[in-house]
């Protein structure tokens, strides 16, 4: 009995291992900047992390120094940061990534494509690989998200 409960750890664990593929993620949002951000066009053949973030949340706000951190060390090998916000105005997330200093492009009116994502509480984020699979997730904050070493294996 012992043996078979190891055989099965050993087999749930090897699963666990394994990277997970998910569904493809296509979306066509307003930008901060003025322009429109096609991912199929601003971010083709380019893996893509996706920061679901809210102008009023908290643990969002510690959040960017990191997110900033990945556009400095991803950005110039091929990732591409994007944050994406549920706003219907460019306002507020303009204003927040000014006072932030955030370097990625910021989307809003996002609510939709957050809704496809599963998002249910921010932060929330997402990494797709070159192909814009969902290849991992991570909710909330924590200072201990392994983002670096998830992206260098879509990089």
């Amino acid at each position: 009995m012992k043996k078979k409960l190891l055989v099965l750890a050993l087999a749930l664990a090897f699963v666990g291992a394994c990277s997970f593929t998910g569904p493809k993620v296509a979306f066509n949002l307003p930008n901060i900047n003025g322009t429109q951000f096609d991912s199929a066009v601003n971010a083709k053949k380019q893996p893509v992390f996706l920061a679901f973030m809210a102008t009023y949340c908290g643990y969002c706000k510690m959040s960017v120094p990191m997110i900033v951190e990945l556009q400095n060390n991803f950005g110039s090998k091929g990732l591409k940061v994007v944050g994406v916000f549920s706003d219907g105005s460019a306002d507020g997330p303009a204003a927040y990534a000014k006072e932030f200093g955030i370097n990625y492009d910021v989307l809003y009116q996002g609510g939709q494509l957050a809704q496809e994502a599963k998002v249910n509480g921010v932060p929330h984020f997402v990494l797709l690989n070159k192909n814009h699979q969902i290849v991992r997730v991570w909710s909330g904050y924590s200072p201990d998200h392994n983002f670096a070493e998830e992206i260098q294996k879509v990089l």
